[in-house]
Protein backbone atom coordinates (compact mmCIF):
# COMPACT_ATOMS: atom_id res chain seq x y z
CA UNK A 1 0.00 0.00 0.00
CA UNK A 2 1.77 3.48 -1.38
CA UNK A 3 3.03 5.37 2.68
CA UNK A 4 3.90 8.47 0.08
CA UNK A 5 0.50 11.47 0.34
CA UNK A 6 1.02 12.00 -3.64
CA UNK A 7 1.39 7.88 -4.29
CA UNK A 8 -1.89 7.82 -2.36
CA UNK A 9 -3.59 10.19 -4.04
CA UNK A 10 -2.73 9.01 -7.21
CA UNK A 11 -4.32 5.55 -6.10
CA UNK A 12 -7.59 6.63 -5.04
CA UNK A 13 -7.63 9.04 -8.52
CA UNK A 14 -7.28 6.06 -10.60
CA UNK A 15 -9.62 3.99 -8.64
CA UNK A 16 -12.02 6.44 -9.05
CA UNK A 17 -11.24 6.48 -13.04
CA UNK A 18 -12.33 2.79 -13.00
CA UNK A 19 -15.65 3.09 -11.08
CA UNK A 20 -16.69 6.18 -12.73
CA UNK A 21 -15.43 6.04 -16.64
CA UNK A 22 -16.61 2.92 -18.73
CA UNK A 23 -13.63 3.83 -21.41
CA UNK A 24 -10.91 4.02 -18.87
CA UNK A 25 -12.11 0.67 -16.87
CA UNK A 26 -12.44 -1.25 -20.55
CA UNK A 27 -8.56 -0.09 -20.80
CA UNK A 28 -7.39 -1.52 -17.52
CA UNK A 29 -4.39 -4.02 -18.21
CA UNK A 30 -5.29 -7.80 -18.19
CA UNK A 31 -3.20 -9.45 -14.96
CA UNK A 32 -3.22 -12.31 -16.93
CA UNK A 33 -1.39 -10.75 -20.11
CA UNK A 34 1.07 -9.15 -17.75
CA UNK A 35 2.22 -11.86 -16.13
CA UNK A 36 2.75 -13.87 -19.83
CA UNK A 37 4.82 -11.14 -21.61
CA UNK A 38 6.87 -10.56 -17.95
CA UNK A 39 8.23 -14.01 -18.62
CA UNK A 40 12.14 -14.33 -18.89
CA UNK A 41 13.54 -14.67 -22.35
CA UNK A 42 10.54 -13.73 -24.54
CA UNK A 43 11.50 -11.41 -27.53
CA UNK A 44 9.87 -8.44 -28.20
CA UNK A 45 8.42 -10.72 -31.55
CA UNK A 46 6.16 -12.90 -28.82
CA UNK A 47 5.14 -9.76 -26.87
CA UNK A 48 3.74 -8.39 -29.51
CA UNK A 49 1.55 -11.01 -30.94
CA UNK A 50 0.68 -12.33 -27.32
CA UNK A 51 -0.87 -8.74 -26.73
CA UNK A 52 -2.30 -8.15 -29.73
CA UNK A 53 -4.02 -11.75 -29.37
CA UNK A 54 -5.52 -10.75 -25.83
CA UNK A 55 -6.60 -7.61 -26.23
CA UNK A 56 -8.03 -8.62 -30.20
CA UNK A 57 -11.67 -6.05 -29.80
CA UNK A 58 -9.86 -3.18 -27.89
CA UNK A 59 -9.05 0.02 -29.62
CA UNK A 60 -5.19 -0.19 -30.29
CA UNK A 61 -4.54 3.61 -31.99
CA UNK A 62 -6.73 6.10 -33.51
CA UNK A 63 -6.13 9.11 -35.81
CA UNK A 64 -8.36 11.98 -36.27
CA UNK A 65 -11.28 11.72 -38.95
CA UNK A 66 -10.56 14.00 -41.95
CA UNK A 67 -12.33 14.81 -45.22
CA UNK A 68 -10.80 15.60 -48.42
CA UNK A 69 -12.43 19.03 -49.67
CA UNK A 70 -12.08 20.68 -52.74
CA UNK A 71 -12.34 24.31 -53.22
CA UNK A 72 -14.68 24.70 -56.33
CA UNK A 73 -12.81 27.93 -57.25
CA UNK A 74 -9.54 26.75 -57.37
CA UNK A 75 -10.20 23.11 -57.53
CA UNK A 76 -7.48 22.65 -55.03
CA UNK A 77 -7.74 19.83 -52.57
CA UNK A 78 -7.40 19.66 -48.64
CA UNK A 79 -7.59 17.61 -45.56
CA UNK A 80 -10.82 19.14 -43.42
CA UNK A 81 -10.48 18.06 -40.23
CA UNK A 82 -13.09 16.11 -38.32
CA UNK A 83 -14.30 16.17 -34.76
CA UNK A 84 -13.86 12.83 -33.67
CA UNK A 85 -11.06 9.90 -34.32
CA UNK A 86 -11.47 6.75 -36.46
CA UNK A 87 -9.71 3.76 -34.46
CA UNK A 88 -8.39 0.46 -35.51
CA UNK A 89 -8.81 -2.19 -32.81
CA UNK A 90 -5.71 -4.49 -31.79
CA UNK A 91 -6.41 -7.61 -34.42
CA UNK A 92 -7.14 -4.68 -37.19
CA UNK A 93 -3.84 -3.19 -36.53
CA UNK A 94 -2.01 -6.59 -36.31
CA UNK A 95 -3.79 -7.92 -39.66
CA UNK A 96 -2.18 -4.81 -41.38
CA UNK A 97 1.45 -5.61 -39.69
CA UNK A 98 1.11 -8.99 -40.84
CA UNK A 99 0.47 -7.83 -44.68
CA UNK A 100 2.91 -5.28 -44.43
CA UNK A 101 5.52 -7.84 -42.99
CA UNK A 102 4.64 -10.04 -46.28
CA UNK A 103 4.87 -6.94 -48.15
CA UNK A 104 8.39 -6.56 -47.18
CA UNK A 105 9.37 -10.21 -47.80
CA UNK A 106 7.91 -11.19 -50.61
CA UNK A 107 9.17 -8.88 -53.05
CA UNK A 108 11.63 -10.09 -56.10
CA UNK A 109 14.48 -7.69 -55.51
CA UNK A 110 16.02 -7.09 -52.18
CA UNK A 111 13.21 -8.51 -49.79
CA UNK A 112 13.52 -7.20 -46.34
CA UNK A 113 15.86 -9.46 -43.61
CA UNK A 114 16.48 -10.23 -40.39
CA UNK A 115 18.77 -7.08 -39.27
CA UNK A 116 18.65 -5.22 -42.24
CA UNK A 117 17.96 -1.54 -41.55
CA UNK A 118 15.28 0.27 -43.39
CA UNK A 119 14.73 3.92 -43.02
CA UNK A 120 11.35 5.45 -42.51
CA UNK A 121 10.46 8.88 -43.31
CA UNK A 122 7.00 9.97 -42.05
CA UNK A 123 4.29 11.37 -39.95
CA UNK A 124 3.32 9.99 -36.42
CA UNK A 125 0.23 7.89 -37.92
CA UNK A 126 -1.29 4.13 -38.10
CA UNK A 127 0.50 3.66 -41.01
CA UNK A 128 4.02 4.43 -39.22
CA UNK A 129 3.21 2.57 -36.38
CA UNK A 130 2.11 -0.28 -38.53
CA UNK A 131 5.28 -0.05 -40.83
CA UNK A 132 7.08 0.35 -37.67
CA UNK A 133 6.18 -3.19 -36.17
CA UNK A 134 6.38 -4.92 -39.65
CA UNK A 135 10.18 -4.16 -38.95
CA UNK A 136 10.11 -5.91 -35.54
CA UNK A 137 8.34 -8.46 -36.84
CA UNK A 138 11.04 -9.14 -39.17
CA UNK A 139 13.87 -8.01 -36.90
CA UNK A 140 14.88 -5.53 -38.88
CA UNK A 141 15.93 -2.24 -37.82
CA UNK A 142 13.96 0.73 -38.09
CA UNK A 143 15.28 3.90 -39.00
CA UNK A 144 13.65 6.88 -38.45
CA UNK A 145 14.33 9.68 -40.37
CA UNK A 146 13.37 13.32 -39.23
CA UNK A 147 11.15 15.21 -42.07
CA UNK A 148 13.29 18.28 -42.07
CA UNK A 149 16.84 16.45 -42.28
CA UNK A 150 19.15 17.62 -44.96
CA UNK A 151 19.35 15.48 -47.72
CA UNK A 152 23.32 15.31 -46.94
Amino acid sequence: MPTDPREERLARRVADLYATDAQFADARPMEALTAAIEQPGLRLPRIMSTVMAAYAERPAVGERAVNLATDPETGRTSLELLPWFETVTYRELWDRVGAVASALTDGPEHPVQPGDRVCVLGFTSVDYATLDMALVQLGAVSVPLQTSAPVS
